[in-house]
């Protein structure tokens, strides 16, 4: 049973890992901000923009920053951001309509930015 345990790995709160943590928000939300305002203008260059600029800024992410927590910490301050931007705020605006360019950059997003990661992952 002991051997067992050393196997597992925990998430080790570090000045170096908190400061990655901070980083990977950060980045997560530049990214989706960047994408929400491009993805409606000049359609539909826009659109292809905003979904290259995710696919490559997580596949660049991923390849210069490791680990698992922090590329999922990436991903969903990405997407947190993109959903919050989706739903009606507080005076009923919405900045990402729910027409085609709205649902390909959400949708197609999620795919993108996922297979970026995983990619920078599986290629050396």
């Amino acid at each position: 049973m002991h051997v067992a345990t050393s196997l597992i790995s925990s998430i080790k709160l570090t000045r170096n890992g908190i400061l990655k943590g901070i980083l990977a928000i950060f980045a997560g939300i530049s990214l989706g901000i960047i994408g929400i305002l491009f993805h409606n203008s000049y359609s539909p260059f826009g659109l292809i923009i905003a979904l290259a600029e995710g696919g490559i800024g997580f596949f660049y992410f991923g390849r210069q920053i490791p680990g698992k927590f922090i590329h999922l910490l990436f991903f969903f301050s990405w997407l947190t951001i993109v959903y919050r931007s989706a739903n009606f705020g507080i005076s009923q605006e919405v900045l990402i309509e729910g027409n085609l360019n709205g649902f390909i950059f959400l949708l197609g997003g999620m795919f993108i930015n996922f297979l970026g990661l995983v990619l920078a992952k599986r290629i050396k």
